[in-house]
């Protein structure tokens, strides 16, 4: 057991298009580098580094799962996101200036005076 420290990022989430089109993404970091990726048209998964691979092995076992993946990335997160668009319409639609508020003044050293 190993007491080195590792980190796992997750990217999931969908895009929604002009045209109202979709896209879906589920993918994993492992330490900074891509890791795994989830294939919605093939229910696979795409091992982006060797030691991917067990994990990628082990949920292509459960092809149950992978056709929930896919039902989430192509109809649930559309919806869900829609939702979210609808309910946040005004909020979202408002062009606001920003506001800018100075908490301290860093005081610089007075330049000497140039003598010509």
């Amino acid at each position: 057991h190993s007491k080195e420290s590792h980190t796992l990022q997750v990217i999931l989430g969908c895009e929604m298009q002009e045209d109202n089109s979709t896209e879906g993404y589920w993918k994993y970091g492992y330490d900074g580098q891509d890791h795994l990726e989830f294939c919605p048209d093939t229910l696979d998964w795409r091992a982006a580094e060797p030691r991917a691979w067990p994990t990628k092995l082990e949920w292509e076992r459960h092809k149950i799962r992978a056709r929930q993946n896919r039902a989430y990335l192509e109809r649930d997160c559309p919806a869900q996101l829609q939702q979210l668009l609808e309910l946040g319409r005004g909020v979202l639609d408002q062009q606001v200036p920003p506001l800018v508020k100075v908490t301290h003044h860093v005081s610089h050293p007075a330049q000497p005076s140039k003598e010509s």
